[in-house]
């Protein structure tokens, strides 16, 4: 699935309202459905969402309907990003256009990188996509915090593989998908 379903933006809205999430991060923002979920909740809260994706279709699309959409739109689908974010009012939205591994991103020592209260992975559905955004911005979600992690299912076998090994961590409480794709790994302690 390219996209959360509305069923699975409904369950993300629902998890971000429960803490009041204010700070929040998303990796893997594609046309900016789910960003525009996530920008109503923090306006609500006074905060922002940093949104994080290249830009750029991947070299293999994963199914027709992508193939068709990078066919007609071969460069970006920020312009579509761009339309659906615009429609919350109020709500910051500062849009990296990297990896979520550059190393630049990683390093950047400003404030609103620092500390999360919301992280949403839908990146990379490789092992070490979901491994290295778990490491590098899942320690950055605060103690009562939520990882969301999209497509924890048996499609994505990597994605699958690092939610069970965070999921037996001390610091964290998970809770698996029961409808949707969507996994939740609340932090009970920030990992440092």
């Amino acid at each position: 699935m390219i996209t959360t379903s509305i069923f699975e933006k409904k369950f993300i809205a629902e998890k971000a309202r429960s803490i009041k999430a204010s700070r929040i991060l998303e990796i893997g923002a594609f046309k900016g459905e789910t960003t525009a979920v996530l920008s109503e909740i923090a306006s609500h809260n006074d905060g922002y969402v940093i949104a994080v994706d290249p830009m750029q279709w991947a070299s293999h699309p994963a199914s027709l309907g992508e193939f068709i959409d990078k066919w007609l739109h071969p460069h970006s689908y920020e312009d579509a990003f761009r339309r659906n974010t615009s429609r919350i009012p109020g709500c910051p939205i500062k849009l990296y256009k990297n990896l979520s591994t550059d190393s630049e991103l990683l390093s950047d020592p400003s404030e609103t990188l620092r500390e999360f209260d919301l992280v949403f992975i839908d990146g990379e559905h490789t092992y070490s996509g979901a491994r290295n955004d778990l490491q590098n911005w899942g320690t950055r979600v605060r103690s009562g915090g939520l990882i969301l992690m999209h497509d924890v299912r048996p499609r994505f076998p990597g994605v699958m593989r690092v939610f069970e090994e965070y999921s037996k961590l001390p610091s964290i409480r998970a809770h698996w998908p029961k409808k949707g794709s969507v996994g939740v790994l609340e932090i009970l302690v920030q990992q440092s």
